[in-house]
């Protein structure tokens, strides 16, 4: 297939060939922005609203229908408060802070800090004193995203007004209210509900522009509007106004689908959105028609983007944690007895929710892999945005899966909030069970080796996985979340994160900032001849993109081993080859790298280790020994290089920078919009390939820094780290080294 005939294709995928169908449903769309309040009444089915004609009598039906969710369901409001009160009182009261700060216009979104957004709010605001412009929801896709976002219209960061415009701090009004019964907070949700809906009509403006958010604003506003069916700030007029409003979005969000030859979360978003509206206003005449395309359109992009082994394709944790949370909204929304999937489309969520598992660190956090936006579906918990422990805990509850509940107690409201007290119940007695130590998922490309199951225990992932949504021809490789982050890895030990993923602190805010941490340098993998692995072009996209190969695997009782290698020098001339190999020990407490480059000719490489903020790395006295200290984990880091062809060894320079902006290096961001000093150590070697570099980490404790420390004793030398690597793999039934091992 041709360049052009790929691009073509990609492109036609992306955005659609224009079609008389989608003129027509577009010149439809359209005619709605006239539609009045009261004309909402015909698109309302008398059998399902009880024969209500008029806006009080539909009241009335909302007020005393039930739902087959248990979420704010008014028979359990009592003892719902009590086991919060009992159980989550701190992340009640952060609720509660949030809320009252929403109900005073006052927001903090990705970053932003607390932003007084004005009275009347405005939408539009960029969070730093600017306003977005304004106009037809098309014109405005046409004109602002030009020139790679860079234009006079790009005024800052686009996800900042759209992250308000997901009015995901209406959950909080509606959980306060909940909580306490004080109209002020559902006066304050109606109200500015309303003042929304007055200054954003239907196609005008940012907040129209992307599908994934008028889809998770339908989200927003169908689970908090339940908690607020009984209290009188909930008028006749304003039900009619909201009704007519969530059916413009209904409208509006087939019509815009983000269908593509690859999709990618935004997809599941759509579908989670019109479905979660079918789902908790059945009244709709054409509520079953929306809830059957939006499950068809779930359970198609299951089987597309998620790989068999639960993986999803774009390679990001924190995406593939919003794609669960999108999958299991409609379960959730059906009551948790009422599977709404077909057996192969639960078993691949299934399958999502046991990665998420594995890549849980013994801290109880994931690593922020790849780009990250800060995206959740709801927040019904004050932990952090990697920690996923309620998503698992759901998981454990629908699926009855005793393994996903391991170690997950201490993030559990979400099961509360989402099954009711019963359901909580049900989940508090449900027994644990222990997964596999160790985890490999080859589609995806990542592998989890841990130590035990123990909170103190020595976890590391490993990534040997395609740069985002598999294996895409570079030349259409727009959209990818991917980094260019191949043979990366991470290290936790003592209940410490220390070697870490940096993150994604911004996208389109600045290409600078952007470019840092999704590139090699912001990762821990080996830089050859000051080269990234791909070379990244516009805010999306990547060409010459790293290859993952060779991927082979082995774990036992005493030892777990991983390998692979990837082809993104192959344009360097003479070319170079990395691998990699990773192998964890477990009763030495170790885990050992072996970095090879293979091919010809003097190349310079540059080792890379990103340490979390709170690390240090201190040298020692000792020649090529350092010690990563942290709160309360000490390792011993010890380094070895050889020319495997000249059989002698090269020197080895260490330097450790944090906070450089100039260029820019060291740095970690646990959240979008939020980036802080963290430590990286950059270990630079020189010489004629083969080389061969082992890193060795060693679990040492409190005496790590003392001078008479003892040595580790089979791996104080390159001879010794050669003997120690080979004996370990032929023992774990390996031949060959990292060049070649068994699969299981």
């Amino acid at each position: 297939m041709s360049l052009l005939t790929r691009f073509t294709r990609s492109v036609r995928f992306r955005w659609g060939r224009p079609t008389r169908g989608r003129d027509k449903a577009r010149d439809e769309l359209r005619r709605l922005v006239a539609m009045a309040d009261q004309d909402v009444l015909a698109c309302l089915s008398l059998e399902r609203t009880g024969s209500a004609s008029d806006a009080a009598g539909l009241l009335t039906h909302f007020r005393t229908r039930r739902t087959a969710s248990p979420l704010f369901c008014s028979s359990d409001r009592k003892e719902f408060a009590g086991l919060v009160a009992e159980r989550f009182q701190n992340s009640s009261q952060e609720t509660i802070q949030r809320a009252d700060l929403a109900r005073r216009h006052v927001i903090n979104l990705l970053g932003s800090g607390d932003v007084f957004l004005g009275d009347p709010i405005n939408w539009w605001t960029d969070f730093k004193g600017g306003t977005w412009a304004k106009g037809d929801y098309e014109e405005l896709n046409v004109t602002l995203y030009t020139d790679d976002f860079r234009n006079d219209l790009y005024i800052g960061d686009i996800k900042l007004p759209w992250e308000l415009n997901k009015h995901g701090h209406f959950l909080d009004l509606a959980r306060v209210y909940w909580l306490t019964g004080d109209e002020q907070y559902a006066e304050a949700l109606l109200g500015q509900m309303e003042d929304w809906i007055d200054r954003n009509p239907l196609l005008y403006g940012i907040a129209w522009t992307q599908n994934l958010i008028v889809a998770q604003r339908v989200i927003s506003w169908v689970l908090a509007i339940q908690a607020v069916w009984e209290s009188p700030a909930l008028t006749p007029a304003r039900l009619l106004r909201i009704l007519r409003s969530l059916y413009q979005h209904a409208r509006y969000i087939p019509v815009h689908f983000e269908f593509a030859e690859r999709a990618s979360n935004h997809l599941f978003g759509n579908a989670a959105g019109l479905a979660a509206l079918a789902l908790v206003f059945p009244e709709f005449r054409e509520a079953e028609e929306w809830r059957a395309t939006a499950m068809r359109i779930l359970e198609t992009e299951l089987a597309k983007q998620v790989y068999p082994d639960g993986v999803h394709y774009e390679q990001s944790n924190g995406y593939h944690r919003y794609v669960v949370e999108f999958c299991l909204l409609p379960w959730l929304l059906s009551g948790a007895e009422a599977c709404p999937y077909t057996e192969s489309s639960r078993q691949r969520l299934r399958h999502m929710l046991e990665f998420l598992l594995h890549m849980t660190q013994p801290t109880g956090l994931i690593q922020p892999i790849s780009d990250a936006d800060g995206a959740r579906v709801w927040r019904f918990n004050h932990h952090p945005i990697n920690d996923v422990r309620g998503v698992l805990n759901l998981g454990a509850a629908v699926f009855r899966h005793p393994q996903l509940k391991l170690g997950m107690d201490g993030n559990s409201e979400d099961v509360l909030w989402w099954l009711g007290p019963e359901g909580f119940r049900t989940w508090s007695t449900m027994p644990e069970d222990a997964p596999v130590r160790s985890a490999a998922f080859p589609h995806g490309g990542y592998f989890v080796l841990r130590e035990a199951r123990r909170p103190d225990t020595l976890w590391a992932f490993f990534d040997c996985g395609h740069i985002g949504m598999g294996d895409w021809p570079d030349e259409v490789s727009v959209g990818t979340h991917g980094h260019s982050d191949l043979l990366t890895f991470g290290l936790a030990a003592e209940g410490e994160t220390l070697l870490t993923d940096t993150g994604s602190y911004t996208y389109t805010g600045s290409k600078v900032w952007h470019d840092y941490f999704r590139s090699a340098r912001g990762h821990n993998v080996i830089l050859v001849d000051g080269q990234d692995q791909s070379v990244l072009t516009t805010s999306w996209a990547l060409r010459d993109r790293a290859r993952p190969r060779d991927v082979r695997w082995r774990f036992s009782e005493t030892a777990d081993f991983v390998t692979g290698a990837h082809d993104g020098y192959r344009r360097l001339r003479p070319p170079v080859l990395h691998r990699r190999g990773l192998l964890l020990l477990r009763d030495e407490r170790q885990v050992i790298i072996r970095d090879d480059l293979e091919g010809t000719g003097e190349h310079t490489a540059e080792a890379l280790f990103h340490g979390m903020p709170a690390v240090s790395f201190l040298p020692t006295d000792e020649p090529d020994v350092w010690h990563l200290i942290a709160r309360k984990a000490r390792l011993t880091v010890r380094f070895y290089v050889g020319h495997l062809q000249q059989g002698e060894s090269s020197t080895l320079a260490y330097r450790v920078v944090a906070g450089a902006t100039n260029p820019i290096d060291g740095w970690y961001a646990e959240d979008y919009g939020v980036k802080e000093s963290a430590p990286v150590l950059h270990v630079s070697f020189r010489g004629a390939c083969p080389l061969r570099l082992y890193t060795v980490f060693e679990v040492t404790g409190p005496d790590a820094c003392k001078p008479d420390a003892r040595p580790i004793s089979s791996w104080t030398s390159y001879d010794g780290a050669e003997e120690a690597w080979n004996r370990t793999v032929l023992r774990l039934g390996v031949s060959g080294g990292s060049h070649a091992a068994g699969r299981v």
